[in-house]
């Protein structure tokens, strides 16, 4: 995701659709990363190249919380029947794909929910009977009547609402996704819209001596995000991104090197260490057609750049735990200066983790506390968002 926070372009005449009330939902169930480290180095079969590497990828994640559904994923659990892990012995289990689904359905549904209704509630005048289309976004599960028409029914939503869901799209698909939002408004001015993307990464925790499965284990978790698209102009004060461009570019390369594929015990990812020699190599490429259509962008990219630090404008726009290589070349090559950013905080949650990015950036509304453990990168985007009021959400590629 690339958002970079800047005053709103001036009116031309067009109509502006934004993004506003951007809210975002963790899990209660909060797991130390130093301990989910040595709970999976400690798993037996694990091979002694497996142990480093389950050590190395950990550390090496700039993670030290993460949230997930599962209750029993701590050490002191008393579970009498456990499922995923077992308390008594520290052993990680192995539910099937089925027990893992049954878990999503559940858990999945609640933070769907919750995440929507924060955001109507956050968003100044617009109501639940204003919203017109619903866009949900998962990769973790599957059911039906979906998330999309769990929304409708649980927060009071219109019986006519237009209801979509992107699938299985993987870490990108809030893009796509807001992306839709954006052409339904276009398409119809009166158009709300209500989108909200949650993963539940953990249900397919594993022990493996697999690296792509082990970077995996190390980095994702669980929780949703949801905001409203519409073109009706935000309150006085009020923080909002304006949607302004969206590009896609398929790289000849890469196919194999970021898969996710439903497997006997849980969902499998594969996801290479060749991944940021792909970002490097066609970063370029694949940002030309989005500047090309605001030759002003690359050179406000590159001005910003030379006055801020990156971390107070630019969100994530690699995969998490690939950050540091891909994030300098892709700045470098851009025009920006490399500056290393880490999110220690709520990290790793394919898509919904992007647009929680997208939450720091819009910064608080006045009023609202902070989280005693935000970080810096939070504050500071904080403060740039509400010295410009409005936000630039640019377009992104996918691979």
């Amino acid at each position: 995701m690339g958002g970079v926070p800047r005053r709103a372009a001036c009116n031309t005449g067009a109509m502006s659709v934004t993004l506003r009330a951007l809210q975002t939902v963790v899990p209660s169930t909060v797991l130390i990363q130093e301990e989910v480290r040595d709970v999976f180095a400690a798993q037996p079969g694990l091979s002694r190249l497996g142990k480093r590497l389950v050590t190395a990828s950990f550390n090496l994640s700039g993670i030290e919380r993460r949230h997930t559904v599962i209750e029993e994923l701590t050490l002191d659990s008393e579970k009498p029947d456990p499922q995923f892990f077992d308390a008594a012995t520290q052993t990680l289990l192995v539910p099937s794909t089925r027990v893992r689904n049954e878990l999503y359905i559940t858990e999945a549904t609640k933070l769907f929910v919750e995440a929507g209704r924060r955001a109507l509630a956050a968003c100044p005048g617009v109501e639940a009977a204003d919203v017109t289309h619903v866009v949900t976004v998962s990769c973790t599960g599957f059911y039906a009547p979906g998330p999309d028409y769990m929304l409708v029914r649980e927060l009071g939503l219109k019986p006519t609402t237009q209801r979509y869901h992107l699938g299985f799209m993987g870490c990108y698909a809030s893009m796509p996704a807001l992306r839709t939002a954006k052409q339904f408004v276009e398409a119809d001015p009166n158009a709300v819209v209500l989108v909200v993307s949650a993963e539940l990464c953990s249900l397919h925790l594993r022990t493996s001596d697999d690296p792509d499965t082990i970077v995996a284990s190390s980095l994702f978790s669980d929780g949703a995000a949801a905001g409203i698209v519409s073109s009706r102009a935000p309150a006085p004060g009020e923080n909002a991104l304006s949607l302004d461009l969206f590009e896609t570019v398929i790289t000849p390369v890469g196919e194999g090197d970021m898969a996710w594929k439903i497997g006997d015990e849980g969902f499998e990812m594969v996801l290479s260490t060749y991944v940021p020699h792909i970002i490097d190599e066609h970063i370029e490429g694949a940002l030309a057609p989005l500047f090309a259509k605001d030759p002003g962008l690359a050179a406000a990219i590159a001005a910003l750049g030379e006055t801020m630090p990156i971390e107070e404008f630019a969100s994530e726009v690699a995969e998490p735990g690939r950050g540091r290589r891909s994030r300098r070349n892709c700045f470098i090559r851009v025009g920006c200066h490399a500056h290393r950013s880490r999110h220690r905080g709520h990290r790793g949650r394919g898509r919904a983790g992007a647009t929680q990015h997208g939450d720091r950036a819009l910064g608080d509304p006045p009023g609202r506390a902070q989280h005693p453990r935000q970080d810096r990168g939070q504050a500071r985007a904080q403060r740039g968002a509400q010295s410009c009021r409005r936000g630039r959400l640019c377009g992104t590629t996918e691979t």
